[in-house]
């Protein structure tokens, strides 16, 4: 194409006047174009458009009409078609522009140009002398999300509980303030009645599948969005919320508003969390949990269609049973495992195995003669090895405080050792780094399940409530060949900890202990009796590194790390939609059970003095009351899925404790964009920050500061508190990633 070239002007008199229909988006891409080789020529201009429709559009235009001829050097007529006829039709006389250079730029020249051209330069796109490419080509295009709108305007069947026209008038106030492309679809059927025209299922289907988000009120608008694929903002036009909100919860799918909740901020934060590649793994998640609850049920439907003496109920137990209501927990595809050859074993080398004090001469001696043996006889050596291990005499094992309460288990525990379960590696922050690690934890301890659950790395959850069996020891040494782990961290101790440890050291595995506690819990006999255990594996050099989680304990184990081994926040893989303190209402949640450690009391009284604080929820059960705790509200805790979910609701997680390490219960509620008032955890990294500042009550006890702490937390400037809240969240992981890299030797 020929380039098109501007006279380089001497004179700052020099002006065009660029002139055209400008009524379509071609149309508009061609006059951008036109704009830039001006600017490039440093060439003013002015723009008149043909129709009065489009200059009350088009920003700073004018009527031709308006235009002054003697006031431009250059006339510029600019796409779409053109003849005499036009000029005319639109009072636009250009002879008047005959000391102009008059230049048409990506024109149809109806005439031929032997009648008609009264053009100096011609760049036409198509005349009987010569065709062209559209200029458009030359424009780039911004690539914007396409929303589809699926509306129902009444529902006369819920009567008073109506919320239509406010909730329409929410979804469209979204649209029109985000300025995104939009088309409406209709689920009605038969085609007569379906505002497009669209006469089946597959037709919907297909025209759902091209939008990049749906808007909906409407129950079928959210199911056949999930199911094509689409994340959907869902809103229930109903008072109380009914089927729409029922079918988000039992899918999981998080983005389901009531009427009430549609603002402004709430709909934004919902497009914008729905334009992300987590909900494109959520509508997954849905989709498949969809799919998994309904299996068998045209089986059951077809049992108890035939002539039976016993019913057969339909549906599942977890499809009929109601969840919590108000917050909508969705996990993330589960992760694969690493895909491995067949299970490698290590030589057990005799270096491994040199401190003789610790393994019997039989085992020994079996597990030198590993490494001379071919693979396929390593398997049956191994079940000797395993069979070799002494037994140990159980200890008691220690309290185990939230069972001891009566608090659920946030996880369902099994009687056999769990690898790579889904809820122990959901919330994980993953980092190929890692890949061959192996955190071993005990089912039953449930903030040090999570605290392990949150590291990269596999994991192993193993029984307490029995002692591991010989069978179970095989599987387990097992499954880390198969894994191909080189580093096993035990996080706690306990006698089936100990019999894993010194298997898992004898197969060549380094083995690294977290002892997550503190000197004080010795008062515990069981307790102690573990920890003179402990020291006497880290003596014998079973365990290549040991930490435990309090400042200046590096004295007490003999290879001990300093310093301190961080928790970090959980990858929750969900976005609040309100930011913690920005509501209306703040709720608060004492998470805390009844323990002279956890301090439940404290929390939940320095909460109910908070002027600031509107509703205060706690799992733990109240021993004592209080006039000043009669407002707070025993929740049941619904399990460990269900609470980090529920943390996204909430303002702050108040767990003001007067002993305790890092609890994974703080972590959890910051992960989930919650803010956490803590009792003094005399970490030693991030002291200086400004979190720290905000969350760190120094008296425990002080029930009056608690209260005044959360006055003040509630009348910040909140983008600066969510500010300082993300930029620790960052901080704590990273450090906590780091010092576990170094505790590994990785």
């Amino acid at each position: 194409m020929k380039q098109i070239r501007f006279d380089d002007p001497s004179s700052a008199q020099q002006r065009a006047l660029l002139l055209g229909h400008f009524s379509t988006v071609g149309d508009i891409q061609c006059l951008e174009f036109v704009k830039r080789c001006l600017a490039n020529a440093r060439l003013r201009y002015d723009v008149a458009a043909f129709g009065a429709n489009v200059r009350s559009e088009l920003k700073g235009s004018i009527s031709p009409a308006m235009a002054e001829p003697r006031s431009y050097t250059h006339l510029v007529i600019v796409c779409g078609p053109c003849w005499p006829g036009l000029l005319q039709n639109h009072n636009f006389d250009i002879d008047q522009y005959g000391h102009c250079k008059r230049i048409g730029i990506n024109l149809t020249m109806v005439e031929p140009l032997a009648v008609w051209n009264p053009f100096d330069v011609l760049l036409e796109r198509d005349s009987d002398a010569a065709t062209r490419p559209d200029l458009t080509f030359l424009v780039g295009t911004e690539k914007v999300p396409v929303l589809g709108r699926c509306l129902i305007k009444s529902q006369h069947e819920y009567g008073a509980r109506q919320r239509h026209s406010k909730v329409i008038d929410s979804i469209n106030d979204l649209i029109e303030r985000r300025g995104l492309p939009v088309f409406d679809v209709d689920t009605r059927w038969p085609k007569a009645s379906n505002a497009g025209g669209i006469g089946s299922p597959e037709g919907v289907s297909a025209l759902i599948g091209v939008v990049d988000t749906l808007i909906t009120n409407r129950l079928h608008g959210l199911v056949f969005a999930l199911r094509n694929g689409v994340p959907v903002i869902a809103v229930d036009s109903v008072a109380g919320g009914d089927k729409v909100t029922a079918q988000a919860r039992t899918l999981e799918w998080p983005v389901c508003l009531q009427a009430d909740e549609a603002t402004p901020e709430a709909m934004d934060a919902a497009l914008n969390w729905c334009l992300t590649s987590e909900a494109h793994a959520a509508v997954l998640h849905s989709r498949e949990r969809a799919q998994r609850l309904l299996a068998g049920i045209e089986l059951q439907i077809s049992e108890m269609l035939a002539p039976a003496n016993h019913p057969m109920p339909i549906g599942s137990d977890e499809i009929a049973r109601p969840g919590p209501s108000g917050y909508f927990p969705f996990r993330s595809p589960p992760q694969q495992k690493p895909i491995s050859a067949k299970p490698n074993f290590k030589s057990f080398a005799a270096d491994d195995v040199k401190q003789s004090d610790w393994i019997e001469p039989d085992q020994l001696q079996v597990s030198r003669s590993v490494r001379a043996e071919p693979a396929a006889n390593r398997s049956s050596l191994l079940r000797e090895l395993v069979g070799l291990a002494g037994k140990q005499e159980p200890t008691e094992p220690p309290e185990d405080d939230e069972n001891k309460h009566g608090t659920i288990s946030p996880r369902q525990l099994s009687s056999e050792i769990q690898f790579d379960a889904d809820g122990d590696c959901r919330y994980a922050r993953n980092d190929r780094h890692f890949a061959r690690v192996a955190h071993i934890f005990h089912q039953n301890w449930h903030g040090i399940r999570s605290a392990a659950g949150v590291q990269p790395g596999h994991k192993v959850a193993i029984p307490l409530q029995r002692p591991l069996s010989k069978g179970d020891l095989m599987k387990l040494v097992i499954q880390l060949e198969e894994w191909g782990i080189q580093k096993a961290v035990f996080h706690g101790f306990s006698d089936a900890a100990e019999r894993a440890i010194r298997l898992v050291r004898a197969a060549g595995i380094e083995c690294y202990l977290v002892w997550h506690g503190n000197l004080s819990q010795l008062a515990w006999k069981p307790e102690a009796q573990f920890f003179e255990r402990a020291m006497t594996i880290c003596r014998q050099g079973i365990v290549r590194r040991v930490h435990m989680m309090k400042s200046g304990m590096g004295m007490v184990f003999p290879r001990a790390y300093e310093p301190m081994l961080l928790n970090c926040p959980p990858s929750t893989n969900r976005r609040r939609l309100v930011p913690a303190f920005a509501g209306n209402r703040k709720i608060a949640l004492v998470p805390a059970f009844p323990d002279i450690r956890k301090n439940l009391h404290s929390s939940l009284l320095g909460a109910a003095l908070s002027s600031s604080i509107q509703e205060i929820l706690h799992y733990g059960k109240i021993l004592g009351t209080m006039p000043e705790t009669a407002r707070c509200k025993k929740v049941l805790y619904a399990g460990h899925h269900n609470h980090i979910a529920f943390l996204h609701d909430i303002d702050v997680s108040v767990n003001v404790t007067t002993i305790d390490c890092h609890p994974m219960v703080d972590m959890e509620a910051l992960g989930a964009g919650a803010m956490v008032l803590s009792g003094p955890l005399f970490l030693d990294a991030l002291t200086e920050h400004p979190f720290t500042a905000l969350s760190v009550i120094a008296n425990p006890f002080n029930v009056r500061e608690i209260g005044k702490r959360l006055d003040y937390l509630s009348s910040m400037n909140n983008p600066e508190l969510q500010a300082i809240m993300s930029d620790y969240a960052s901080e704590i992981t990273r450090v906590s990633k780091k010092r576990y890299a170094e505790f590994l030797n990785l």
